[in-house]
């Protein structure tokens, strides 16, 4: 929903604006675009498909969506001002890699949400060690919703293990224990550069 009023604002907000959305599968990005088209319709704003487009919206001012596989293929050759990326732990790297270009053009921006999978891939690396001003982390773990309850937490440690709950509501990276080394210990060994 977060999400869905960050590109309804940029859209309405700035003529001829490209948003893309990536996700894992076509499920995820048929709600985004379900929701999207609930907000335009309480706004009484009128929408057309994009051409050529399964799912993509363009809006009276020009501006439009473009729903996208999570496919480095699928995602080269577009220009965007914004690029959301849902679920971004369970996207190949070489997709969240091509997207550089995607938004170079425009000096575009882009959100990555998710819950972790594990101490691997681009998501964790950018969560982990990403710097800049332009870097922003938001955790929310289910102690801060209020729409999850204790018991219901409880009952998902004592079903699924404690690993399951840090993870999927609790927003930690936790290791699968397939790595020989972790990630602690190599971070330990790394030296600063003098320079």
């Amino acid at each position: 929903t977060v999400a869905v009023t960050k590109v309804l604002h940029m859209l309405l907000m700035r003529e001829g604006t490209t948003a893309l959305i990536i996700c894992e599968n076509l499920g995820q990005t048929s709600e985004f675009f379900a929701k999207l088209d609930e907000f335009l319709e309480q706004l009484e704003i009128p929408i057309r498909g994009e051409k050529g487009k399964r799912l993509g919206r363009r809006l009276p001012n020009r501006s439009r969506v473009i729903g996208l596989a999570a496919r480095e293929g699928a995602v080269r050759g577009y220009t965007a001002d914004f690029v959301f990326l849902d679920e971004a732990s369970r996207i190949r790297d070489e997709v969240i890699d091509a997207l550089g270009p995607v938004v170079a053009v425009r000096n575009g921006d882009w959100w990555m949400a998710s819950t972790p999978q594990g101490m691997r891939g681009r998501f964790w690396e950018l969560w982990t060690y990403g710097e800049g001003a332009d870097l922003l982390r938001v955790s929310v773990p289910w102690q801060e919703n209020p729409r999850m309850s204790g018991a219901f937490i409880d009952k998902m440690r004592h079903d699924k293990g404690d690993a399951y709950v840090q993870q999927e509501m609790e927003c930690q990276f936790v290791e699968n224990g397939v790595y020989l080394v972790s990630m602690e210990a190599v971070d330990e060994l790394v030296v600063p550069l003098k320079r």
